[in-house]
């Protein structure tokens, strides 16, 4: 027992009075989604991908993805259980999406060596982790900027507006969602991976085999 609740506080997870419900609460939230996130990540991706292709399973969990975190805009501040279900569906939609981004990359890698017959996988996902570390940056100004137009104030305990509640619930379901839908859009118009691979990879090996003879 208390091994138990040494290991629960260790996470932040006991409740020691009333106004660290929330904290707590919040806290098993996220940690609800990271692990539900975990397990899809490795028992979905690779399963669905062989049976679905990657760019299919992509675009169908990435529009789940889309539609599960637009529903956050519904709850009421009582309909706890709600929000839970749909953090639990949410991030199991997402999960299969992290590891076929990388795979597809790779997949793109070829493509160039096919199309360029130079290879630049090095350049390939190093513009992507750029794209990443870019749109995190530029994603959280913009967050910063809608906040503050829609009149939030910082700081501990402070009455936020109607209107500055409102624009921190669109800002955590309805606005991330069109987002997830403009990429769920730009997917559908991109080639479909299988043909990639069946094209590029025997032309890339018949291109590194010659290279490897010119040395």
């Amino acid at each position: 027992m208390v091994f138990s609740t040494q290991f629960l506080n260790a996470f932040g997870l006991i409740v020691s009075s009333p106004d660290k419900a929330y904290e707590v609460g919040f806290g098993v939230f996220n940690m609800l989604g990271a692990l539900v996130q975990f397990f899809g990540v490795i028992f979905l991706s690779g399963f669905l991908a062989n049976r679905y292709g990657k760019k299919q399973v992509f675009i169908v969990c990435l529009a789940l993805t889309t539609l599960f975190t637009a529903m956050f805009y519904f709850p009421g501040k009582k309909d706890v259980e709600f929000m839970f279900l749909l953090n639990f569906l949410k991030s199991l939609a997402y999960a299969p999406t992290v590891p076929l981004l990388w795979a597809m990359i790779a997949d793109v890698a070829d493509y160039s060596e096919y199309v360029n017959h130079r290879r630049a996988t090095g350049l390939v996902f190093a513009g992507v982790v750029f794209a990443l570390k870019a749109g995190l940056g530029i994603g959280g100004a913009i967050l910063g900027f809608l906040l503050s137009g829609f009149g939030y104030v910082s700081g501990a305990g402070v009455n936020q507006s109607d209107t500055a509640i409102n624009g921190i619930l669109l800002s955590s379901s309805l606005i991330p969602a069109v987002t997830f839908f403009i990429g769920v859009v730009a997917l559908y118009f991109t080639q479909s991976q299988r043909n990639i691979i069946r094209k590029c990879r025997p032309n890339c090996l018949c291109i590194e085999v010659n290279q490897k003879i010119n040395l």
